[in-house]
């Protein structure tokens, strides 16, 4: 399972070429990959337009021995008004950690809202990133 990303003109038409799949485990550097390949299940949960062009896709991917923090982690990645990728971040602990919704903040930081699943137990989580994703003590 990949992350889906295409980009479409006024008339709602796929632009050639726009395509892009992401991977969890895979994307790791930045790159999108072949669509046949994948690493990780991955879903895409939301997205956000940014104020410099381009979007932030909120995802939520299965933790690989290459990547991730245990069970299901948020996957915030970046990418410009062309959709190549410019940087991705994984966000989350030991237990199970999905996102629903995302929005840019007036400082150009990122809030999310998702729910954590640690031990039977699930809670609502609300987080607060910098420009790049980046979580701030």
């Amino acid at each position: 399972n990949n992350i889906f990303f295409i980009r479409v003109d006024q008339s709602g038409s796929i632009i050639e070429g726009s395509e892009r799949f992401f991977d969890g485990a895979l994307s790791a550097n930045n790159q999108s990959v072949d669509a046949n390949v994948s690493a990780s299940e991955d879903t895409g949960n939301a997205i956000i337009a940014t104020r410099d062009g381009g979007f932030v896709l909120a995802c939520t991917t299965l933790t690989t021995p290459n990547r991730g923090n245990g069970g299901k982690d948020i996957l915030l990645i970046k990418i410009d008004t062309q959709g190549n990728m410019v940087w991705n971040k994984i966000i989350g602990g030991a237990g199970d950690e999905t996102v629903n919704s995302i929005r840019e903040t007036n400082d150009g930081g990122l809030l999310i809202c998702g729910s954590n699943h640690v031990s039977g137990l699930s809670s609502m989580v609300v987080i607060k990133t910098n420009k790049n994703g980046e979580l701030n003590d």
